[in-house]
């Protein structure tokens, strides 16, 4: 799958018409751009997220107001962690998808110094442009580029569709049936999507059990949200997400303690369910966490 990057405010209409030109040439199902894509109803960041984990190739559009971009509050949308495109493109590079940037409307690519460290290798791929009065020939060049990805992560051509129509007979169709079967089972598991509100059950030492609430939201690798104690609550740091590990701690000041308490958390998905331990400076709690709302 080929993941489309971009900003709204600088380069929908870019994106729009590069989109219609790889659907054509590689299939509209195998390119993603979250307008056009995701269904009414489905959970924004839920759907980035599966896609990314999915995709072979993410192409970043990059325009004029790419990097000087502002939220409401006047701060530039790069150096938000939770900013939907640096997101995307933090775990494409994490995961070591082939990342492509695009640059369009006489856009440069950013100098290292302007990037937010999650994104600085950025600047170390090679960019390709797309002029306005060359786009027909650029966009060829760019499908080249993606090609050669695809086929050096080993897909092969015969699993790749094309807007050419094929004719071939049974045995053609079995053989073509296998040859996706074999790719299929060779591409790594994705990494599962844990977004939303967890309620782990903890254990003490004294085999008593509470209720921890975890609302987690992952971006790529990154595991960023909160928890709720029954002695208060803290933001996630230095989450991660490797496989189907999950690793994570909190600070918290709970009431009339003298000091802030930490937690680290580590935990295995299982069954769709988070099995694992809270570790404090007192003692390690095992807990079983399951999706609900409290």
């Amino acid at each position: 799958m080929i993941f489309l990057s971009y900003r709204r405010a600088d380069t929908a209409g870019h994106a729009g018409r590069l989109f219609d030109r790889l659907a054509d040439h590689f299939g509209r199902d195998q390119v993603f751009m979250d307008v056009d894509t995701i269904q009414p109803g489905e959970d924004f960041a839920h759907a980035i997220t599966q896609r990314i984990g999915s995709c072979d190739v993410l192409i970043a559009l990059i325009g004029d107001q790419w990097l000087s971009a502002t939220d409401s509050a006047g701060k530039r949308r790069v150096d938000d962690p939770l900013d939907f495109v640096r997101a995307e493109i933090t775990a494409a590079l994490e995961r070591g998808i082939p990342v492509i940037p695009v640059l369009v409307e006489g856009a440069g690519m950013p100098g290292a110094n302007s990037l937010p460290d999650a994104i600085r290798g950025l600047v170390r791929l090679q960019a390709l442009e797309i002029r306005d009065t060359r786009f027909d020939a650029e966009t060829r060049d760019l499908i080249q580029a993606i090609e050669r990805h695809l086929r050096s992560k080993g897909v092969p051509a015969q699993a790749r569709p094309f807007s050419r129509r094929l004719v071939i007979g049974g045995a053609g169709i079995l053989l073509v049936a296998g040859i996706w079967g074999v790719w299929q089972a060779s591409r790594p598991e994705p990494t599962p999507d844990l977004t939303g509100r967890w309620i782990a059950e903890v254990t003490d030492s004294g085999n008593r059990t509470f209720n921890v609430i975890l609302d987690l939201r992952i971006l790529g690798e990154q595991v960023v949200g909160t928890v709720e104690y029954p002695t208060g609550s803290g933001g996630i740091r230095e989450g991660r997400l490797e496989g189907g590990r999950v690793t994570f701690m909190t600070e918290h000041h709970p009431q009339f303690a003298e000091g802030p308490a930490t937690t680290r958390f580590v935990a295995e998905v299982k069954a769709g369910e988070l099995h694992g331990t809270m570790q404090n400076d007192a003692q390690a709690r095992p807990f079983i966490a399951r999706r609900g709302r409290p």
